[in-house]
């Protein structure tokens, strides 16, 4: 599994983007979004608005070095991640490891469904995505230079001119 953090407050403004619309784009096309929400009031989900953000997960600090971690999900994956909806209580020693675990899991969730709802080859893991993609890809260029030399040949009828000699 590979996990790219895109953070928004380290990712650079630039002034012809006043809107925030480079960043928006990278961060709503995750499935999983990790909010620190430091506010003290309940976090909505769809605050960050994404084309493919299927859970959040929610990290809201309490005292004595300890965090509340609780998900939010999209109805479609409540069926998967029902059993994280019950915030849990840790500290801040295992806060990191927690939270990647958790936002892991979200993913995997998410991508399963994304593959039945496309009604594709079910889920594995990155590697056999990786190996799936290359094999269409394979087929699509041989079928494409099969065309290509179908085409040459029935167009080719120099070979039958008489020469003049």
């Amino acid at each position: 599994m590979q996990v790219v953090y895109h953070t928004a407050t380290l990712m650079p403004n630039r002034e012809s983007d006043p809107q925030f619309n480079k960043k928006k784009r990278h961060i709503g096309n995750d499935y999983v979004a990790i909010v620190y929400n430091e506010s003290g009031k309940p976090y909505k989900m769809g605050t960050v608005k994404g084309q493919f953000i299927y859970a959040t997960v929610v990290v809201e600090p309490l005292d004595f070095h300890s965090n509340r971690i609780s998900v939010l999900a999209k109805p479609e994956l409540s069926e998967f991640l029902s059993h994280l909806f019950c915030g849990k209580v840790v500290s801040d020693h295992n806060l990191s490891m927690l939270v990647r675990q958790i936002a892991l899991h979200c993913n995997l969730a998410a991508n399963i469904y994304s593959n039945i709802e496309k009604k594709a080859d079910p889920y594995a893991s990155n590697w056999l995505e990786r190996l799936r993609h290359i094999k269409r890809l394979k087929a699509k260029l041989l079928k494409e230079k099969a065309e290509e030399e179908e085409e040459d040949t029935q167009h080719d009828f120099m070979r039958y001119c008489l020469s003049k000699s």
